[in-house]
């Protein structure tokens, strides 16, 4: 078979008109800038028959639509961009700033209370959620303000009205954050063929997951040469450790303890250095009879020897 190709030749003008694309902004456009929300919709307990308000706020909507819904006890509608969806005369939408879409449920009710929804009508959809929590008239609430980690614990709330026994209620509150790592000593100096333990506290909620790992990134893991352990002291305060077993030269490097959890990770470094090990000191003595032309004469040899390499003998002869 024969196959014939055929070129054409073109003549292009010297300039080619210029095109310039734009980001408009809008679903489907080219590079469309994509909303963002910067705001985390904050959850709510509020009195019955006081307001609730969330405030969602989105930036860069373009012409996309932002919408409130309530998830509970079926999802329904209740805002679509600036129009009212729910015939809830109690709901009701502001925005001020442009920027966002708030949401006020006036005179709660028991039957208010669930998960609301502010959605993003992108590709996926992007949405934040919020809880309403609705309690009665007769509340008592304390409130906590710049929590730390060390407010986390069991709280009792005790009602008594003169008739005993009164009632009680424990509350837990687990305060969150990232890990922090506490290494007693960053530098380990053990002999050859020693066995040794590294280890790290750990404070951390929720619970991390923990690992060791050489300089390199090498991961160690429970074998012949190496055993990790873990231990949860309190709920947020764990130690773990690394067994090093027959320590020799190789073993000479730094090693890391690594904790991490879905609010950061935490790593504490741990030198380990490999020392000769010492002998003690060793003294012989010897005694002999010389033989020569005089007479006989009684000598003695004495060696001092403080390691078993790298000294020559030392001798005394008397």
């Amino acid at each position: 078979m024969i196959l014939w190709f055929g070129l054409l030749s073109l003549q292009l003008p010297a300039s080619l008109p210029s095109v310039v694309f734009e980001d408009v902004g809008v679903p489907g456009g080219l590079y469309p800038k994509q909303p963002k929300m910067v705001e985390g919709v904050a959850n709510a307990t509020i009195q019955a028959g006081k307001e609730a308000v969330f405030n969602c706020t989105v930036e860069d909507v373009g012409s996309y639509k932002v919408s409130w819904m309530k998830q509970e006890p079926e999802t329904s509608i209740l805002t679509m961009a600036d129009d009212m969806v729910t015939r809830n005369p109690r709901v009701t939408l502001t925005r001020n700033p442009p920027n966002v879409w708030r949401l006020h449920v006036k005179e709660i009710r028991e039957e208010d209370r669930g998960w609301y929804m502010c959605q993003v009508n992108t590709d996926p959809a992007s949405s934040q959620s919020a809880y309403l929590n609705v309690v009665g008239s007769n509340v008592g609430m304390l409130r906590m303000g710049n929590i730390l980690r060390g407010d986390s614990g069991v709280y009792i709330c005790n009602a008594s009205n003169g008739v005993s026994p009164p009632d009680i209620m424990k509350i837990l509150l687990n305060v969150e954050f990232p890990p922090t790592i506490y290494v007693t000593d960053s530098l380990i100096e053990v002999y050859p063929g020693q066995e040794v333990v590294l280890t790290c506290q750990i404070e951390a909620y929720p619970p991390p997951s923990v690992f060791w790992a050489t300089d390199d990134g090498t991961t160690l893991i429970s074998g012949m040469k190496y055993v990790v352990k873990s231990k949860e002291e309190t709920p947020y305060r764990l130690s773990s450790s690394l067994v090093i077993r027959s320590v020799n030269s190789e073993d000479f490097r730094n090693y890391e303890c690594h904790a991490s959890n879905p609010l950061g990770e935490g790593i504490g470094s741990m030198q380990l250095k490999v020392v000769p090990k010492p002998v003690s000191p060793k003294t012989g003595s010897v005694l002999g009879k010389g033989q020569g032309k005089g007479e006989g004469a009684i000598f003695s040899i004495h060696q001092d020897m403080m390691f078993d390499e790298g000294l020559e003998p030392r001798y005394t002869i008397k």
